[in-house]
């Protein structure tokens, strides 16, 4: 509070997090300034053909992807639920999952794989660096980010930079900082 109330000036990464901030801490608007965060590293590119991750991994050959921090905030059980849902209907791809959480979560998230029949068809890579990253976002069907909430969000920028469709969710700094790149949805 003593920051933000003493501040000159407060720049925020997007529209929604300012709006936020003047909201929860009933700060005057003209101390508020939105600078977006620069382009996703120079790594996040179009790559050539080249399938060394996937074969090291044993990643299958189209897929879906979800990168992040393994919490509550980013809707992991909702990408399991729907997938569960497409894979009824067909719809043969699997869903890796790149991120770390904390076990009760993992734990948690394991039982709902479990209970919906979804073992063999969600693959955990635990952290990877930018490098693995990169691949997986050149070689994925489609990354997907059902956030519940973002203050930025970065993944669906360096998922765009590769050349990678994306379905984000349609709350908070998402619609702002995809715009109509991605196709957007209600994560609830």
């Amino acid at each position: 509070d003593y920051s933000i109330m003493h501040s000159d000036i407060i720049i925020n990464s997007s529209y929604h997090t300012k709006n936020s901030i003047i909201k929860h801490f009933k700060v005057n608007e003209s101390k508020m300034e939105v600078v977006y965060l620069g382009e996703p590293d120079r790594i996040y590119r179009p790559l050539k053909k080249d399938d060394s991750v996937r074969v090291e991994f044993k990643i299958p050959e189209k897929f879906i992807l979800f990168l992040g921090p393994l919490n509550e905030r980013k809707n992991l059980p909702g990408i399991i639920e729907a997938l569960s849902i497409i894979a009824k209907k067909g719809f043969p791809h699997k869903l890796v999952v790149v991120g770390t959480g904390r076990p009760y979560y993992i734990k948690k998230i394991r039982i709902l794989i479990s209970k919906l029949f979804l073992d063999d068809r969600v693959v955990f890579m635990g952290y990877l660096d930018s490098d693995k990253i990169c691949y997986l976002y050149n070689k994925a069907v489609v990354f997907v980010y059902p956030s519940f909430y973002e203050g930025f969000g970065y993944p669906p920028l360096e998922a765009m930079a590769c050349g990678c469709p994306v379905v984000a969710s349609n709350v908070t700094s998402i619609p702002e900082i995809c715009g109509d790149a991605a196709v957007l949805f209600n994560p609830y």
